[in-house]
């Protein structure tokens, strides 16, 4: 059979051509995906605060002033802080402000901004933070306290974000779900129960991704974050969200995507 080479170079190039179109991302294609909102599930809450949870608000009124936490803070415009009772049940909710210089406190829930993430504490939690924060330096069981608690708040906010939807969209990170991810704990330190956050599994619903404590099922990938390394990977994931030039969030997301193959197996 006689082959028509002009015909099967068109070929190639119409599927080349088709190829790049359906990876090119555009900044109006990034602003049509509608945002998830976290402060929707919210109200403003109360403010007249007990006793304890006045003294959880002055124990963080205290730890916004160090500097290293200012430092390592700094970035994330908005924060709902949940204040967690004896039983670990939601009470009251502060509201962590950043201008990027200066981090400020406002008693429950404000509404009016999305915050960034939501984290959720105990008194303990509190005072293990002020005593961590007050010598301004921290030491690697310390930074194991510190990353198992923003480990989720941080992966679900990464997940639930426009920019992980717009490049799984794009066909520019392609989904790997579910999958297991995995902070390292070298101290072998024993949290209390109900707060080994460590472990997590994150997998799609309704075209949207959903993260469950614990390894749930079987993995199609695996991602295991090293404690020394786990904090400037979270930088990068929040970088990625809050930078608002669209090429240079392109580019951050490339640097991130090269960080996560890293840990991945």
């Amino acid at each position: 059979m006689k082959i028509n080479y002009f015909l099967l170079l068109i070929l190639i190039l119409i599927l080349i051509f088709s190829c790049l179109k359906a990876e090119k991302l555009t900044k109006a294609d990034f602003d049509a995906i509608e945002p998830i909102l976290i402060s929707k599930n919210f109200t403003k809450g109360r403010t007249d605060f007990t006793e304890k949870e006045k003294n959880m608000y002055n124990i963080l009124a205290k730890i916004i002033k160090v500097p290293v936490f200012v430092e390592r803070f700094k970035v994330l415009p908005a924060v709902y802080v949940t204040l967690l009772d004896d039983n670990r049940n939601p009470t009251v909710g502060i509201t962590v402000k950043s201008d990027g210089k200066e981090i400020t406190l406002e008693k429950g829930y404000d509404t009016s901004i999305e915050p960034f993430i939501e984290i959720q504490v105990t008194e303990p939690n509190m005072e293990q933070a002020l005593t961590i924060f007050s010598d301004n330096k921290t030491t690697l069981e310390e930074e194991f306290l510190i990353t198992n608690l923003f480990f989720i708040p941080t992966m679900q906010r990464f997940f639930m974000s426009k920019e992980i939807r717009f490049f799984t969209n794009s066909k520019k990170v392609k989904a790997l779900t579910p999958n297991f991810c995995t902070l390292t704990n070298p101290t072998n330190y024993k949290l209390p129960p109900g707060e080994d956050f460590t472990k997590i599994t994150v997998y799609q619903e309704d075209g949207l991704y959903k993260i469950k404590l614990g390894h749930v099922g079987k993995a199609k990938a695996k991602y295991t974050f090293h404690l020394e390394k786990s904090w400037e990977c979270f930088m990068k994931m929040w970088d990625v969200i809050v930078e608002e030039d669209f090429d240079k969030k392109v580019a951050k997301f490339d640097d991130l995507q090269i960080e996560l193959i890293k840990i991945k197996k």
